[in-house]
C-alpha cells in the first residue's frame, strides 16, 4: 500500500489507515521487518486494544507460526473476551490468548516466557530496534515522496503509544534535515518516560524537535467526555474514521489548540471502534 498525502482546509493528513481498512496502520507497518527473520513462532502481550497484538496474530496466521497473546488486564478479573475486536479477530486469526490478571501481573508474564522460552519473545507496542527502523523508512518515503509540501509544514502530530511511530517520524525528519517540530500525544506514559526512550535512538540534540503532551496519560481505554462528538466531528469533516483509544487524544489536542498548517498522522487502530 503506498501511503497517501491528503490535503485539508487547515492542515494535511497521513491516512495509515488506508481509509478505515483495519488491517492497515502502523503496526502492520513496523511489522514488515518479522517477515525476513528466520521463521520462529511468536509471544508478546497487550491489552484488549491491543492493536498490536491484532497485527502480530494477522502475520503469523500469513506466515503460517503460531502466536501466544498474553492479554494484560489490571482492572478486570472476568473479561468477556470476545466483546473486544482486536482480541476476537485475534482469535480468528489463530492466536492463543492467554489472560492475565490479579496481583503480580508481571511475574505472571515472565512465567508464560518460561514456559514458551522457545517463541520469539516481542515487547508490548511492538517495540523493537528493528521496528524502529522499518518504521522509520516508511516515514522517510513518505516525506520524501511528498518534499514540496512536508517543506510548507511546521508540525506533525502523531499519537504516542509505545514511542516507535513518534521516534521513527524523528528520524526521517532529521535525515531529510527538516525543521518540524513533532506534537506526540501520548495515550499512557508519561512526557518524562517518552523523551527517555527518544533519547536512546537519536542525539540528544534532535530532542528538542519534540513536544510531548501527556495531559491524557491516564485515560488509556477510558472514555473522555466528547469523545463521540470528536470522531463525528472529525469524520464529517475529513471524511475520515478515528478510533477511540489512540487517535482520538491527538484529535482532541489538534482541536484544542486550533492547530493549522501541519500534518496529522492517522496511525489506525479501526478495529476499536
Amino acid at each position: 500500500m503506498k501511503i497517501k498525502l491528503i490535503k485539508k482546509k487547515n492542515f494535511f493528513i497521513c491516512d495509515q489507515s488506508d481509509n478505515g481498512n483495519i488491517f492497515y496502520g502502523n503496526k502492520f507497518i513496523k511489522k514488515k521487518y518479522i517477515k525476513n527473520l528466520k521463521k520462529k513462532n511468536i509471544i508478546s502481550l497487550g491489552s484488549k486494544y491491543s492493536n498490536h497484538c491484532l497485527s502480530l496474530s494477522y502475520l503469523s496466521k500469513s506466515l503460517n507460526l503460531k502466536f501466544v497473546f498474553l492479554l494484560v488486564d489490571k482492572e478486570s478479573k472476568k473479561l468477556q473476551l470476545n466483546n473486544y475486536k482486536n482480541v476476537k479477530y485475534a482469535k480468528k486469526f489463530g492466536a492463543k490468548v492467554i489472560h492475565i490478571t490479579g496481583p503480580n501481573i508481571f511475574h505472571k508474564v515472565d512465567l508464560q516466557k518460561k514456559k514458551y522460552k522457545n517463541f520469539r519473545w516481542i515487547p508490548s507496542g511492538g517495540h523493537t530496534k528493528a521496528a524502529i527502523k522499518e518504521y522509520s523508512k516508511s516515514a522517510y518515503n513518505f516525506l520524501k515522496n511528498n518534499l514540496s509540501h512536508i517543506k510548507k509544514i511546521k508540525w506533525i502530530l502523531i499519537t504516542v503509544g509505545s514511542g516507535t511511530s513518534l521516534i521513527g517520524f524523528l528520524k526521517a525528519i532529521i535525515k531529510l534535515k527538516l525543521n518540524i517540530k513533532i506534537i506526540g500525544v501520548t495515550v499512557s506514559k508519561s512526557k518524562k518516560d517518552v523523551l527517555n526512550i527518544s533519547r536512546r535512538y537519536v542525539n540528544k540534540k534532535y530532542i528538542k524537535n519534540l513536544i510531548i503532551i501527556d495531559k491524557y496519560k491516564n485515560f488509556y481505554g477510558k472514555k473522555i467526555s466528547g469523545d463521540s462528538k470528536l470522531i463525528k466531528k472529525f469524520k464529517k469533516e475529513n471524511k475520515m474514521l478515528i478510533d477511540p483509544i489512540y487517535n482520538v487524544r491527538a484529535i482532541r489536542y489538534l482541536y484544542s489548540k486550533k492547530l493549522t498548517g501541519g500534518l496529522f498522522i492517522n496511525t489506525g487502530g479501526i478495529s476499536n471502534l
